[in-house]
């Protein structure tokens, strides 16, 4: 079951999440999420969180009984030990996903990514396909013994880190500066700005766990 989440950070790539929206099974938005998907006109099949960030001008349309036909409002409580996307992604993969995107997950708020980044690795460790999708970038997590495979991708900037782990053993195939069965290391960031010299390239990882950016346009 493919998926796709929404979180409240700003973005400005609505078709590439139309598309996705388009193509899921389950969509979900995460809090103030829900705006985006409003500016597309769709309405999610769940609305969950502790509604914070949402206006108090849009809250009595988004709470009426008229939304909740059609959407499942889940509220959380202010005072919890999860963020609002990884109550969504976890309900996601309760429901059966098994691939997940999420849009409107990285900002400016620095810890606020990196919390996203460990969802992620969540991700990783359940098996299910996933990608954090910003305007410019996708970020995902490989596991031990996973390999993924990014086409259409000649010229593209692609940057590797160890992950939850101090280090990681790492292959890349069809990147400038190569590497077969070698060590990533979590003090020394030598997986950064690699380039992407073939139509394809493949990032595979032995031990550990990996952290990939992938940039559309540097």
């Amino acid at each position: 079951m493919r998926c796709t989440i929404v979180g409240n950070s700003d973005f400005k790539s609505y078709g590439k999440f139309m598309r996705n929206c388009q193509t899921s099974d389950l969509i979900i938005a995460a809090d103030g999420g829900i705006r985006h998907l409003e500016k597309i006109f769709i309405q999610p099949d769940l609305l969950l969180g502790d509604m914070d960030s949402i206006k108090a001008e849009n809250q009595k349309k988004y709470f009426s009984k008229v939304f909740r036909n059609s959407t499942k409002v889940i509220f959380l409580s202010k005072e919890k030990d999860f963020t609002d996307i990884f109550f969504a992604v976890k309900k996601a993969v309760s429901l059966g996903a098994t691939e997940i995107n999420i849009f409107g997950c990285l900002e400016q708020r620095l810890d606020h990514s990196f919390a996203n980044f460990c969802v992620a690795k969540y991700l990783s460790e359940k098996s299910v396909k996933h990608k954090l999708i910003a305007d410019t970038f996708e970020a995902f997590v490989i596991k031990n013994g996973e390999s993924k495979i990014i086409k259409n991708s000649m010229g593209k900037t692609v940057s590797v880190f160890p992950f939850g782990v101090k280090r990681c053993k790492i292959s890349y195939e069809g990147l400038k500066y190569s590497l077969s069965e070698g060590y990533l290391e979590s003090n020394f960031p030598l997986g950064i700005s690699n380039k992407v010299i073939d139509s394809a390239c493949k990032i595979s990882v032995m031990e550990g766990y990996a952290l990939v950016f992938f940039y559309y346009n540097l």
